[in-house]
């Protein structure tokens, strides 16, 4: 191409910033794939395919609150964002930046979270259960109420507060927020995330090496800290491994070209980036790690507040994980991805948190733990002191029912309550888990830092207030296919070992809820505790004993006129129904008002009651069962059976809280019905056990494993 057409085409290309960052990325990314053109050819081409592809149409500003509307080229708006003109949101949704207007919409949220913080402050000085501690619990949950509530009124229509706008820029931030954070985890922990594309590759290798130029990701020399200079290869195997989309052999042959044009600093940082356990298989870096565990005096506990003793260690490791390891970038197709991703170390995610996996790390580091005295390891004699006390929790063990399959009958067991005693295992495990939660709570501070630059929300002069900060500690919990529904035991919180009594935790799982008889909620509580979370192994065989043993409990206990596992209800009085029949308390109760003696009490259906709900099976077929033995109930409910609105038969009957069960209705109890409302909110999928759904009884339909 000619002099004066190549100047033509560079005068016709776009300008401004977001021109500028394209072209420099490109002239990078393909001055290192095609070493063989000169930089005058990779300009032409790249002005070639902007001019060939750029579209700058206009686009509309909506300011809903003036009512005003103005119009704007696209490229004008985003060479004013990216040069932090505006705050962007996710959702699309601008903003001015801050300290421009008065916001006392912020102001009111600012009270409220700095409230909740001195509420969760007090909470904090007392023990997880003890009466202060619930006090102050009580408090700070008030107020994030409270603040949740003012993110309600925007997205109400009837609220003074309500902004449409407003609440679809909140949600879409909060969820671009959370996605930052699972694939910051998932690439860190685990180099989960992959490259679908070419591109992704190629900016990947380019970030990492523009980064090389900048001070603050350049302070360490590779020789002070690595075992030796990694190959060629061995960077480009680790490309290759993590890409998951079919590429040819002409895109591994770019990746190639572009890693032979590569310093051999960028080689080595390349191959570590996302790369934690192999980075720290170097010497020097695991000597690092066992001299802050030696160096600890009392157990790592609170990875917010660090041990003294060791802060310098953990300082100079967190800077090397931060150079080497920790890929300071945002995918831009974030949100998606944690739709699609399989997560490897991010468990469970809720609005403002993530539950990630740190069982890796701990066993990695264990195994160079082994033979290495330590202070904090128990000493023989107090080990020596723990087995005693284990054996005198063994003699304690609670008795408990199994059930016989062969016998068909319950049978006594005894059943070990977990020793109250820290084991020597406990305090190192504290230790190697802590020191990953630390480096990981600074790297996600920074994170949210980047997060910020990248929306225009960070300025110098003030706080990021997208702030997460390492809380709990778990040793084991079960996940379930709800969302936020999970059991767990939670050993540590905010740096304060857990009582016993206060581990065991459920959220959202429907054990927990309003409808489920107290005394089979504890029991399948017990179950999940003592079977499952605190055991290392998960015995299948078990827990369908376990659960076997409860169904026939329920069905002896239902067999004796037990009220125990019948489930309550509370109706309104039947004027308040457009339909009363429509409401089974309501229909349960007409029945029961119907069929009973007059000396039995009465429901009064013209205020609101509580009652227990008894599921039958009751229909003219059957109902001659009490024909003999209740004769003149057999007439009444002969006449009921005739009405239409019960023509198909009764499922539930009705009976006054406080009363006994009639005689009269034990014949129609809907035996089976009744055990599988009570055991099949137990999440037995989860655990590898299925259920046939037509089984006639609850505990012979667990069929396979």
């Amino acid at each position: 191409m000619s002099e004066e057409v190549k100047w033509k085409v560079y005068e016709n290309t776009p300008k401004g910033e977001f021109v500028d960052r394209y072209r420099k990325d490109m002239h990078e990314i393909l001055h290192r794939s095609l070493p063989l053109l000169q930089p005058f050819e990779l300009e032409e081409g790249i002005n070639y395919s902007i001019n060939k592809s750029f579209r700058n149409p206009k686009v509309v500003i909506d300011n809903n609150y003036t009512k005003r509307k103005a119009e704007i080229d696209l490229l004008d708006l985003a060479n004013q964002l990216l040069e932090g003109k505006y705050i962007m949101t996710t959702s699309g949704v601008l903003f001015q930046k801050h300290g421009m207007v008065k916001n006392p919409f912020y102001n009111f949220i600012q009270y409220l979270v700095d409230k909740r913080d001195e509420a969760k402050n007090k909470m904090k000085q007392y023990d997880k259960g003890t009466e202060e501690w619930n006090k102050y619990n009580l408090q700070q949950l008030n107020y994030k109420v409270s603040c949740n509530a003012l993110y309600g009124c925007a997205g109400n229509w009837s609220s003074v507060f309500y902004n449409l706008f407003l609440a679809t820029a909140v949600t879409g931030q909060g969820r671009g927020c959370i996605s930052a954070s699972i694939t910051m985890f998932e690439g860190f922990l685990a180099n989960n995330v992959k490259f679908h594309n070419l591109n992704e590759v190629h900016t990947f290798m380019n970030n990492i090496c523009q980064d090389q130029k900048k001070p603050e990701m350049h302070k360490f020399y590779d020789y002070d800290y690595l075992d030796r200079n990694v190959t060629i290869e061995e960077a480009f195997l680790k490309i290759i491994y993590n890409c998951d989309w079919p590429f040819s052999d002409l895109a591994k042959k770019q990746i190639w070209n572009y890693m032979n044009n590569l310093s051999q600093r960028e080689l080595n940082v390349i191959y570590y980036k996302n790369n934690l356990y192999e980075f720290c298989k170097n010497k020097r870096v695991m000597d690092l790690i066992m001299t802050i565990l030696t160096k600890l005096n009392s157990p790592f506990l609170d990875p917010n507040k660090p041990n003294k003793e060791v802060k310098p260690e953990l300082e100079l490791l967190k800077d090397l994980l931060f150079e080497y390891v920790y890929y300071r970038h945002l995918w831009i197709d974030k949100l998606d991805r944690v739709y699609t991703m399989m997560r490897d170390v991010v468990l469970i995610t809720d609005t403002d948190s993530c539950i990630v996996s740190l069982d890796e790390w701990y066993k990695f580091v264990k195994q160079y733990t082994i033979g290495v005295p330590m202070t904090i390891k128990y000493t023989y004699e107090e080990m020596m002191e723990h087995q005693n006390r284990v054996i005198l929790e063994m003699k304690k063990a609670e008795r408990i029912n199994e059930y016989d399959f062969y016998n068909d009958k319950l049978v006594e067991a005894k059943r070990l309550k977990y020793p109250t005693v820290i084991i020597e295992e406990d305090n190192l495990r504290y230790s190697i888990i802590n020191i990953m939660s630390y480096v990981v709570s600074q790297l996600i501070l920074d994170y949210m830092v980047l997060f910020s630059e990248n929306y225009n929300t960070y300025a110098p002069n003030r706080e990021c207030l997208l702030i997460m900060k390492n809380e709990f500690l778990f040793k084991s919990m079960l996940i379930t296919s709800g969302k936020k529904n999970y059991t767990s035991l939670q050993l540590i919180q905010e740096g304060r070992l857990v009582p016993e009594a206060k581990q065991f935790d459920i959220k959202g799982m429907p054990i927990d809820k309003v409808g489920i008889p107290e005394s089979a909620a504890q029991r399948l509580k017990n179950i999940l505790e003592y079977n499952i979370l605190r055991t290392d192994f998960v015995d299948q065989v078990d827990i369908i004993k376990s659960l076997a043993a409860l169904e026939k409990e329920i069905y002896m206990s239902l067999a004796n006129g037990d009220k125990t596992y019948y489930k309550p209800a509370r109706i309104k009085s039947m004027g308040y129904y457009d339909n009363p029949f429509i409401i089974q308390g309501v229909k349960a109760s007409i029945a029961y008002n119907e069929i009973k003696s007059k000396d039995e009490e009465a429901i009064d259906l013209n205020e609101r009651n509580t009652v227990l709900i008894i599921k039958v099976v009751l229909d003219k077929k059957n109902a001659d069962k009490i024909a003999k033995d209740f004769p003149e109930h057999y007439v009444r409910l002969s006449k009921l059976l005739e009405r239409k609105e019960f023509k198909n038969g009764l499922t539930s009957i009705a009976i006054p809280f406080n009363a006994p069960i009639p005689k009269w209705v034990v014949p129609f109890i809907d035996y089976t019905t009744i055990i599988q409302d009570n055991i099949k909110v137990f999440p037995v999928e989860e655990l590898g056990i299925s259920r046939e759904n037509n089984a006639k009884v609850t505990h012979s339909n667990i069929v396979t494993f």
